[in-house]
This record gives structure tokens, C-alpha cells and sequence, in this order.
């Protein structure tokens, strides 16, 4: 049976950490590099998505983006840079006598980026705007971003993608860069990686050229509730139900979202460094929603009434040792709104 090891090192400029199995013969390995507090949220908006952008197509330094990307190939690998809500992450997978290199490439990419005013314009922008059209063609994308804008206002209520209304230039993603990647922002994690060997390679790397600090700071999230928005536009329509909670309930709502998922419910519970947002969706025609919409509304009801016996079935079943906190611990009579699409049909929250 393998068993995983996790270690921590000091050593290394930056956190460093590694799981690893006892097989450490398999031939693939992957690192990661997570940037907190460096996501949509932290940042004007866009401007996160814009520099994640940037960690693909940038030069540095020392090599061009063109260049970085052949070789990670002919290495049998490859570099990818995303951004989320809570940060920019990093990553790269790749055989594992390659994991010299692969640290060593990514940590130029954050400390020896050239950020060059024709590459943000010809390249880094128009592809940041590529990635908002396509996430754009779904309406259930549309949906969840108006929804965690109504929910959170400012923060995570921030648009993930830059949707070219703000203006920013090269030296906006070079202030950001310097403001958000320091020494204790980061941490690296190793997968099928011998630990030591993984710090002894950050350590040899440009990490150290980073400088010391903690990035911007996390600021608490106001929730807002009872909001409701309709965007019109042509395509499927969607509608969802949310609640901003805090990160203490989200047992509670992952039992109701459980209870939803049975009956047949598009539902999760998206969770993130200082707060969470609970929703369910329906999609369709407009008389499909507006008929999946009242159902769903019901469901919430009585969940919200039933949630003790609800939660005692489940321990009981799961045999888990849980406090169960009566119904106020998932308390749904007040839900935020968002319809995409054909808007006309389907009714308002207080219709509901």
C-alpha cells in the first residue's frame, strides 16, 4: 500500500512543501505555485487576470515566452498560469530529472519578467479578452459572476476576468507583480517530488531574488442578502439561487446542497479564503426555469424547516460526530437572484 508523505522546509526563500509516495520511481512529477491573495479579489478589476496572462506569453530576462514553451515541450512538459478568485496559481507537470528546470522557469517568470508595452498590447491584453468572449458564450458563467458581484459588491464580488472596461498598461502589471509577489506570499508545492531535493531547487533559483512580505493584505468580506439582478441577453436562459455565508458554514451548506444534488439540482458550494457562496441553478427555456425555479425555491423552504432531522439522518448514516446547530445553522428564506437570458418570463424573487 503507498503511503503519502507531507514535510515542510524552512530552508527554502519561500514555503516550500512536497507529498510524495513511496514509489518514487513513477516517472511524472508536478510543482505548484499558489500566490495568495493575489486573485480577482485583491485586485482592480481585471488586473489579476491580466497578469496571470502575462506569466504565459511574457518574456524574461533570461529567455522569451517562445522560447520557455519549446523547450518545456521538448522537455516533455509544460507551464500554465490561471488565476482564481483567491490567487494566481502556477503549475507545471513534467518528467521528473526535468524538476531543475521547471522551478527554476517559473521562478524567472515571477522575479525576471520584462514587462514590455507592445506584449501587453499586441499579446497579454487581447488574449485576456479572448479568454472573457469564450467564458462569456455560457450563460451559467455569466450567472455566477453577476451573482458573486451582488453578493460580495467588492472583493469577491470583483469580475475574475478582464472584460477591457478598466484601463491598465505594462506598468500596471509590474506594480501589481511587485506588490503581490514576495517572499511570504507564496508557497510552492511539490507532487512526487523527494522533499529536500525540491527545496535545495528553490532555493538555487531566482525565488530568492524575490523581496520580503506578505502581499496586500486579506480584508473581510461583506455579504450581502435579498439582492436580485436580470441580465437580457440571446441564448439559454439561467437562473440562480445564492447565499454568501462564512467559511463556518459550510458543513451546513454542503448538507444542503447534498439534499439538492438528489433532487436533481445544479448546486455546490464555492469556498475561498474569507468567505464562501452557496448557490443552485436551473436552466432551460424560460417556462422550464420559471417551473424549476418555483421548485427549487420550494426545496429551499423545506430544507430550511427540516435541517435538524436532515442533519441527525446524516450523522446518523455517515456514523460522523458532528454538532448539529438546529435550522438556523442553513437558514435559505432569504436568497439572492440572478436571471441570464431570456428575462421577461420568469418571475422576480419576491414572485417567487
Amino acid at each position: 500500500m503507498l503511503k503519502n508523505i507531507t514535510r515542510s522546509y524552512a530552508t527554502a526563500p519561500v514555503k516550500v512543501t512536497s507529498t510524495s509516495s513511496t514509489l518514487l520511481s513513477a516517472p511524472l512529477a508536478s510543482v505548484r505555485i499558489v500566490v495568495a491573495n493575489a486573485g480577482s479579489k485583491a485586485s482592480p478589476a481585471g488586473l489579476a487576470h491580466l497578469l496571470s496572462r502575462s506569466n504565459a506569453v511574457a518574456d524574461t530576462d533570461s529567455k522569451s515566452a517562445l522560447r520557455l514553451h519549446r523547450e518545456s515541450e521538448l522537455l516533455g512538459g509544460q507551464v500554465q498560469s490561471k488565476v482564481t478568485r483567491d490567487s494566481i496559481i502556477l503549475s507545471a507537470t513534467f518528467l521528473k530529472e526535468h524538476a531543475p528546470f521547471f522551478v527554476s522557469s517559473i521562478a524567472d517568470l515571477l522575479t525576471k519578467t520584462v514587462y514590455k508595452p507592445y506584449e501587453y498590447a499586441e499579446i497579454i491584453k487581447p488574449a485576456a479578452l479572448a479568454d472573457y468572449i469564450i467564458a462569456n458564450g455560457s450563460s451559467s458563467f455569466v450567472a455566477l459572476e453577476e451573482l458573486h458581484s451582488i453578493s460580495f459588491r467588492r472583493g469577491l464580488g470583483n469580475p475574475l476576468l478582464y472584460d477591457g472596461v478598466s484601463h491598465f498598461s505594462h506598468e500596471s502589471l509590474k506594480a501589481y507583480a511587485a506588490q503581490v509577489y514576495t517572499r511570504d506570499n507564496i508557497l510552492v508545492t511539490g507532487s512526487n517530488l523527494n522533499e529536500a531535493d525540491l527545496s535545495s531547487f528553490v532555493a538555487d533559483s531566482s525565488f530568492s531574488d524575490l523581496s520580503v512580505g506578505n502581499g496586500p493584505p486579506s480584508i473581510p468580506q461583506k455579504q450581502f442578502l435579498g439582492v436580485e439582478s436580470r441580465i437580457r441577453r440571446v441564448g439559454a436562459t439561467t437562473a440562480v439561487l445564492g447565499v454568501p455565508l462564512d467559511i463556518s458554514n459550510l458543513a451546513s451548506y454542503q448538507l444542503v446542497v447534498s439534499n439538492l444534488v438528489a433532487r436533481g439540482f445544479d448546486s455546490k458550494v464555492l469556498s475561498y479564503d474569507n468567505g464562501a457562496l452557496f448557490y443552485a441553478s436551473v436552466s432551460g427555456s424560460t417556462k422550464e426555469v420559471t417551473a424549476r425555479l418555483r421548485d427549487l425555491k420550494k426545496a429551499l423552504s423545506d430544507i430550511t424547516m427540516t435541517y435538524a432531522h436532515l442533519a441527525a439522518t446524516q450523522v446518523a448514516r455517515q456514523s460522523l460526530s458532528v454538532k448539529i446547530e438546529g435550522s438556523s445553522a442553513a437558514n435559505l428564506s432569504k436568497t439572492n437572484l440572478v436571471v441570464v437570458g431570456d428575462v421577461d418570463g420568469v418571475p422576480y424573487l419576491d414572485e417567487l
